[in-house]
């Protein structure tokens, strides 16, 4: 590959949207890129997510088991959960239907 970096686009392209900010389009595509990496790379979103304060694997995990709890349609959108200033680091909060959740970085909520 001489040197250069080769990103597959359905499943490691999604990275360059949570490392940079200034990917065209990058609020649109935001969740659907956390429910990417979550999937086929965990350790990636763990590496990229927290510092921008976006969910990590394990809260991926948590926010969909939630969705599919409360039977909600369609995906969840990942990128609705984010760290509040002020809050903990790596805690991310978010909203599944009615409910406001709040997430710890090992996954476990609180409503």
């Amino acid at each position: 590959m001489n040197g250069r970096a080769w990103l597959e686009e359905d499943c490691e392209a999604y990275a360059a949207i949570l490392a940079f900010e200034d990917v065209e389009d990058r609020e649109k595509h935001l969740g659907t890129a956390i429910a990417s990496l979550a999937c086929f790379h965990p350790e990636w979103l763990d590496v990229l997510a927290p510092p921008k304060g976006l969910p990590n694997s394990a809260q991926a995990t948590r926010i969909k088991a939630l969705w599919e709890r409360y039977g909600l349609e369609d995906q969840p959108d990942y990128a609705l959960f984010t760290r509040q200033p002020g809050s903990a680091a790596g805690f991310v909060e978010g909203q599944i239907g009615k409910i406001w959740f709040g997430i710890d970085a090992d996954g476990s909520a609180h409503s």
